[in-house]
């Protein structure tokens, strides 16, 4: 497979290949952003040449003194059989939408002494964790300002009860906008049919590349306003007909390779089909 060709990466990495990958590579709900999707190559790089970390231990022993030493030392070094059928993507995938919440155009706060009405407020809403039904629609009306903007009450210190305000803004939020998420990504060449292949040697193959990568320092800094699921996610490159195979949960092809990308979303791994 030619990844180095744009025609190749229009038709593996399609929009929903896209947005699989955005959403293992940041901790969003779906429907957040939304196509056109796009993605930018800005590095590509073919093999991986990964860190190999070798440890070797030295050990002697006294026997007449009863004493035992021991030594440990790492040695580091790029790797001299790079991994078969991994490549490093630094880049992008660009969809639309909003990032961040609404625009605040208020927020008010106060403290006051716990005394006379405050005393009794502090004093029922404390009981009310260990008794439920302890707070009655007196105190709930207690709570609310004057324009209907929710108070949250909690108890400040012993002798003080505080309270704060936020008013969000109410005119419609603007058009969607193109959204950048940047990511570093191993990208896996993956072909079931091959002898001896296994789910679980992949999963543990794909975890090495991972943290061996995310010790390189490859990572750029994540979208601001979006958590992201790891430094470097990995993405499947695979056969369309391995979701045929219905040893995957799920009813139909499609909905196999939905429910597993939702899985393996959770680990920073994306599948695209080929």
């Amino acid at each position: 497979m030619r990844l180095s060709s744009a025609s190749t990466r229009g038709q593996v990495f399609d929009a929903g290949a896209l947005e699989r990958i955005a959403l293992a590579a940041y901790d969003f709900e779906p429907g957040t952003l939304d196509a056109p999707w796009s993605a930018a190559f800005d590095a590509l790089t073919f093999p991986a040449a990964l860190p190999q970390r070798q440890i070797g231990r030295i050990e002697a022993r006294w026997d007449g003194a009863g004493m035992r030493a021991e030594g440990q030392f790492d040695l580091e070094g790029s790797s001299s059989a790079p991994d078969d059928g991994a490549a490093v993507w630094r880049g992008a995938v660009i969809g639309r939408g909003q990032v961040g919440g609404g625009r605040v155009d208020r927020v008010a706060g106060a403290f006051v002494g716990r005394t006379g009405t405050d005393a009794q407020l502090a004093t029922r809403l404390s009981e009310a964790a260990e008794r439920p039904g302890a707070i009655d629609s007196g105190d709930v009306t207690a709570l609310l300002g004057p324009e209907g903007d929710g108070y949250l009450a909690r108890e400040w210190a012993p002798e003080q009860v505080g309270g704060f305000q936020v008013r969000f803004a109410s005119e419609a939020p603007p058009a969607p906008v193109p959204v950048r998420l940047e990511l570093a990504a191993a990208i896996l060449i993956v072909d079931p049919a091959a002898p001896g292949f296994s789910l679980d040697a992949l999963m543990r193959r794909t975890r090495r590349l991972q943290e061996r990568l995310g010790t390189e320092g490859i990572a750029a800094a994540p979208t601001p306003g979006l958590r992201r699921r790891a430094d470097v996610i990995a993405v499947w490159i695979a056969p369309a007909n391995w979701f045929d195979d219905t040893d995957w949960p799920g009813g139909s092809p499609a909905a196999r390779l939905g429910d597993a990308s939702v899985w393996l979303r959770t680990h920073g791994i994306a599948i695209a089909t080929a």
